[in-house]
């Protein structure tokens, strides 16, 4: 069931995606957190500065392909793949599993990890860059 949350969930990432970092600011609350890996990020300034222009510095997303979204009124996990260009002229797919907290149809906390897939970089890119190895991750997410 499509709803307000599963829309302002498809729309940060695309707002990112096109690099209107104000626009996708503007679906988080002042105080919010966004967690990656291991780096926590408080408050839409922060969240703004190091964590959107620093991804955004390295990635360049092409497209979002969604996997599945699920939303109640105040979570979602969606899962998705990114396709991106990387900073040095590869090109790859991230599948990512992003989990929301929603306050006041904002989002109060966004933690993103990798989801079970590969990321994947054409040979032909890394033939340009890296001759002799080639760059394949494996991820998979144990169920607790």
């Amino acid at each position: 069931m499509d709803n307000k949350i599963d829309f302002y969930i498809r729309n940060f990432w695309e707002d990112l995606s096109k690099n209107e970092l104000e626009k996708a600011l503007s679906y988080f609350i002042d105080d919010a957190i966004v967690i990656w890996g291991p780096y926590e990020f408080k408050g839409k300034a922060e969240i703004g500065k190091k964590w959107m222009e620093e991804f955004l510095q390295y990635f360049d997303i092409s497209s979002i392909i969604e996997r599945k979204l699920i939303s109640e009124e105040k979570s979602a996990t969606y899962e998705f793949i990114i396709n991106l260009r990387m900073a040095y002229g590869a090109r790859g797919e991230l599948p990512l599993l992003a989990r929301y907290e929603f306050k006041d149809k904002k989002i109060k906390q966004l933690e993103i990890m990798p989801s079970d897939g590969h990321v994947i970089i054409r040979s032909e890119d890394i033939k340009l860059h890296i001759p002799k190895y080639q760059i394949y991750y494996s991820f998979s997410r144990k169920k607790s």
